[in-house]
């Protein structure tokens, strides 16, 4: 930024404290300083930078005599890194590095090679906390520990007693369920799970999402991944709690609802990525794979024309085998839950403006306050079909994907699916134009 001033014009040379956009445009010029390596080697946060390392020791392998493989690969990186910082003029404070080093605090949480949990040294403060005198120093402690709500599962159900004492016109007054409540989230949070960082890469093994949702209390996810011993390991847990308009739904459109906010929480990492959606709700994963012109009603529609720009597939699960996205959709409200509700709806009629969905043949309603709207069942002759057409037909019939397809093909597959529909068991191409009918595709086997 230039001023002029009456002894010529002059610039600042130093970023302005206290401005509202000074954050953001030193961070910009950070990201801009080390776009080589961000995100897969650099991770930037404002003025701490942390520079990931190999995952892997390589069982020590060394590749000069003295020199192990994992050190030299994080050198390199490392030397990046500073080269970057010193064409761009920057400087490093050397007391307040830590080079070469097995984990590193970034922000609240031990960061190295299994994942992130809490610092030792935050743990401990809350262990220490003392027995709370009044409302402030209650939300005190209900403020540091909700920091690491990601680690803790059914953590407002835990503090329902001390969240009680928030109430308007309440007294407060410390009873023997607040210090059960306060000594169980003390232990829960030394017990807490390492969480890992999802790998995205080519190579990377499925990514799981596991749903559940209580019809009275609200909805839970796990975001997980499997590794490459066989386990299924956790990144993240999210839940929310319904709004009263949303508890007067019925148990599909809850299950429905349930997938569709923990897609919105954890969309950064799912859009644009194939992965497998694990509920205990029969009736949602009979919804999820019904072909896209058998939609039901307008509400219902709009909620699954959002669903369906994910790649995924559903399948259903034992209630016992669901236990952690169980436990967290019954966890109970929290504080930082009320805004959600309130922008969900404006989130989703945002991402959905503009997109039409209609339906082409709706045979029969059936209304039910325990069921959602049903229409007839989509079927294929698949007699009159053969190679790459069957395939297609199969596809629009089940909405499943092949077993023998790769990743690309798949995505090929649903590309050109979008131009067929299915009706009264024949395969159809869409019309270019609109007012133009669909054509029967012809396709008949040599007999």
């Amino acid at each position: 930024m230039t001023f002029s001033t009456p002894i010529g014009n002059l610039r600042q040379t130093r970023l302005p404290q206290g401005w509202t956009n000074s954050v953001s445009c030193f961070q910009r010029i950070i990201s801009k300083v080390h776009y080589r390596q961000i995100p897969h080697q650099v991770r930037s946060f404002i003025d701490d930078s942390g520079v990931k390392g190999p995952k892997s020791t390589y069982d020590d392998e060394e590749t000069s005599p003295g020199i192990r493989r994992f050190v030299y690969e994080h050198a390199q990186i490392f030397r990046q890194f500073m080269q970057d910082c010193w064409t761009a003029g920057l400087t490093i404070s050397g007391p307040k590095s830590m080079i070469g080093m097995s984990g590193i605090d970034i922000v609240g949480f031990l960061c190295d090679k299994d994942g992130r949990k809490p610092v030792q040294s935050k743990v401990l403060k809350i262990l220490d906390w003392p027995i709370p005198r009044n409302i402030k120093e209650a939300r005190g402690f209900i403020g540091i520990v909700t920091y690491y709500k990601i680690f803790i599962p059914r953590l407002a159900v835990i503090a329902a007693p001390i969240y009680n004492l928030f109430r308007k016109g309440k007294r407060f007054v410390w009873n023997s369920e607040c210090q059960l409540a306060m000594d169980t989230l003390k232990r829960r949070l030394t017990e807490s799970p390492v969480l890992i960082t999802l790998d995205l890469s080519p190579s990377a093994l499925r990514i799981i999402v596991n749903v559940d949702a209580a019809s009275t209390i609200g909805w839970g996810a796990v975001l997980s991944q499997y590794q490459s011993n066989g386990e299924i390991h956790p990144a993240r847990y999210e839940s929310g709690i319904w709004s009263d308009p949303e508890k007067k739904y019925d148990a599909l459109k809850l299950e429905c609802r349930g997938l569709l906010k923990a897609l919105k929480k954890f969309r950064y990492w799912l859009f644009g990525r194939y992965f497998s959606v694990r509920t205990d709700s029969q009736s949602l994963v009979w919804l999820l794979n019904q072909p896209p012109n058998d939609l039901p009603n307008a509400m219902m529609t709009r909620w699954l024309a959002y669903l369906r720009l994910f790649d995924f597939d559903a399948t259903h699960v034992p209630v016992t085998k669901n236990g952690a996205a169980d436990a967290l959709s019954r966890r109970g409200a929290a504080m930082e839950d009320d805004s959600e509700d309130d922008e969900t709806d404006s989130y989703f009629e945002a991402k959905m403006y503009g997109i039409m969905v209609s339906v082409s043949n709706l045979v029969s309603v059936i209304q039910s306050s325990k069921a959602l709207d049903v229409v007839a069942r989509v079927y294929l002759h698949e007699g009159e079909y053969e190679g790459d057409d069957l395939l297609l037909g199969q596809y629009l019939e089940t909405l499943r994907r092949p077993d023998e397809l790769t990743d690309l093909q798949y995505q090929s597959l649903r590309r050109k699916a979008k131009n067929f529909l299915v009706r009264d068991g024949y395969l159809f191409k869409r019309g270019r134009k609109s007012g133009i009918p669909p054509r029967r595709v012809i396709n008949r086997p040599e007999r």
